[in-house]
């Protein structure tokens, strides 16, 4: 649910985890029975083997040559059952012997203590639930705020959104721009490129992928069909997951396309099958952060079920189904697992239904359609600040979200792309200094167009230039308060050292409080300062819908050329309090 979690003593011995000094490890515990969900999650008479790791020896004691004796001896035990291997996230592939079954395979090499996890290789199905109605509008992005965010941000062509499915359909007319080269993971071992192998192993076989893509980044500003959440300049990449007419898919098959697309550029990649519940999801999703600074988004499955925090993977976020009433929809999984909800009930979006049509849309149901939605908005909040990693991206899309009711039950609530935004300056002084270059209406752009400000003297302890802001804020309704952040993207132009702050209006008292302090380089970087908001203070800070912001920078040292600085983004977003 939340960035951060919290399990009690039984539930770490439960779940095979244990914490360390410096993070979470996996001590390896008999691992609960493997029950199938027919239509769902199934037996494919595969498994996926991960050796307890390294690190995990080390910090229990062993030597270097220890921990690898040990992650050597795993390999022994799985002998010839090993038929592929995923290096990146050391996870072994094996088949089920005959006189076994996946869960007397699992409980036999787990009690030998060398392994963190032997689960299922479970065949697993695209998360949708369809239907035969039709929407001749979009209300999901009615729901968010579409049409004034789009004011706000649109998307960028130098951003990829991956999707791990059933393939596209390269001819629709509403998918025809900003497509990449795809791949085909299907066989859960080896890539087969497009551009090696042609468009024949990335065309959709089924529909599902093609609707998920349209949702996340379908082509807009074309007089035709429907708008995806990325209306402008974001690229979209297709690793297809199954080469059956009926989608089914692999975790092998799924994990591996989404390290594809996440190697191959994708900053976020959606996944809309089952079998999140697979630790090799939370595996996968821990390597694209670390090793590639991409963002897995994973449906939560249509069973209803509730699920609890032992599939609450802290680098994958698991997306719930809304409904256009703002309420979640029966069919979505929810629980303590989950992360956020949005729209997946009825969403109209592209579709293939045959190579002789290229206008086909159709509305669907599912989680589906909820994860490439989120999908795409974590794609606009990145868009928006471009220096964002990772954390950071998925901290915005987790506190922007509307609140629905009991964490543990709905997550941080409905994402809300207006939310997730922010809000750039409405207006602008710049004091003490003067511009160069660059005026109001090129502060806060990402393409390159900055304000570039130099001071009106340069010596140690001149006052700072200075930008003032006025900001329209969101304001959370009740008593939901949170805090307001204060975000620059800002370099000096000439080497330093220089300093820089970022201060707050209060209303109230009629003075700047200053929230941090930094330095700055000589390349943009991220700044921020935080001011909490609570049902005291609100009023001080917050008044009709406007907020006033403030960044400064100043020499430090001395200087040896005439002290400039260029500024890319002031921006103001109020997000939820951390949960």
């Amino acid at each position: 649910m939340n960035m951060l979690k919290t399990l009690s003593v039984s539930a770490l011995l439960s779940t095979g985890v244990i914490a360390f000094a410096g993070g979470m490890e996996f001590v390896p515990k008999v691992q609960l029975g493997f029950v199938e969900k027919p239509g769902q999650m199934e037996f494919s008479g595969k498994m996926i083997a991960r050796p307890l790791q390294p690190a995990a020896w080390k910090r229990l004691g062993y030597s270097a040559f220890g921990a690898e004796t040990q992650h050597v001896a795993a390999e022994i035990q799985l002998g010839s059952m090993v038929w592929g291997r995923i290096p990146e996230t050391d996870m072994y592939l094996i088949t089920v012997p005959n006189g076994e079954t996946e869960n007397t395979l699992s409980s036999k090499l787990m009690k030998t203590g060398l392994f963190e996890y032997v689960e299922p290789d479970w065949r697993v199905y695209p998360a949708y639930t369809p239907n035969d109605t039709q929407l001749g509008s979009q209300w999901s992005h009615a729901n968010n705020g579409a049409t004034s965010a789009w004011d706000i941000q649109r998307g960028s062509a130098s951003l990829i959104v991956g999707v791990t499915d059933t393939g596209i359909w390269y001819n629709h007319e509403d998918l025809l721009l900003n497509r990449v080269s795809g791949a085909n993971s299907a066989n859960g071992t080896t890539i087969r490129t497009e551009a090696s192998f042609g468009l024949s192993v990335v065309k959709d076989l089924h529909g599902h992928g093609t609707h998920c893509t349209g949702i996340a980044d379908g082509n807009s500003n074309n007089g035709k069909g429907i708008a995806g959440v990325n209306i402008e300049g974001t690229r979209h990449v297709m690793c297809r997951v199954s080469d059956t007419s009926g989608g089914g898919s692999s975790i092998a098959a799924l994990t591996l396309g989404m390290l594809w697309c996440a190697q191959n550029g994708a900053r976020v990649v959606s996944t809309s099958y089952s079998g999140v519940q697979s630790a090799a999801v939370g595996t996968t999703g821990t390597q694209m952060k670390n090793d590639y600074d991409s963002l897995s988004c994973w449906a939560a499955g249509n069973d209803g079920g509730t699920y609890g925090a032992q599939f609450d993977w802290p680098d994958v976020t698991i997306v719930g189904a809304g409904q256009s009433n703002n309420t979640l929809a029966p069919f979505s999984a929810r629980g303590v697992f989950l992360d956020v909800v949005a729209p997946g009930a009825n969403i109209l979006s592209t579709i293939w239904d045959g190579d002789a049509f290229t206008n086909h849309y159709t509305s669907w149901d599912g989680t589906s359609m909820a994860c490439p939605y989120a999908a795409g908005i974590a794609t606009m909040i990145l868009a928006q600040n471009p220096t964002y990693k990772t954390d950071r991206i998925r901290d915005v899309l987790n506190r922007s979200s509307i609140n629905m009711g009991v964490a543990s039950t709905y997550g941080w609530g409905r994402v809300n792309l207006w939310n997730a935004m922010g809000r750039k300056a409405n207006s602008l002084n710049v004091t003490v200094g003067t511009t160069v270059s660059g005026g109001a209406s090129d502060l806060d752009r990402v393409d390159g167009n900055v304000l570039q400000l130099k001071p009106s003297a340069v010596s140690v302890g001149n006052p700072p230039v200075q930008i003032v802001t006025e900001h329209d804020v969101f304001a959370y309704a009740g008593n939901n308060y949170g805090e307001i952040s204060v975000e620059v993207t800002a370099k000096a132009d000439v080497a330093g050292p220089f300093g820089q702050a970022v201060w707050i209006w209060n209303f109230t008292t009629g003075k700047w409080e200053q929230l941090a302090t930094g330095g700055m380089g000589t390349s943009f970087g991220y700044f921020e300062g935080v001011k909490p908001l609570t049902a005291g203070n609100f009023a001080d800070y917050i008044q009709a819908g406007k907020c006033r912001a403030k960044w400064g920078f100043t020499p430090t040292g001395p200087v040896g050329a005439p002290l400039s600085a260029s500024v890319e983004q002031v921006t103001v977003r109020t997000l939820r309090a951390s949960e």
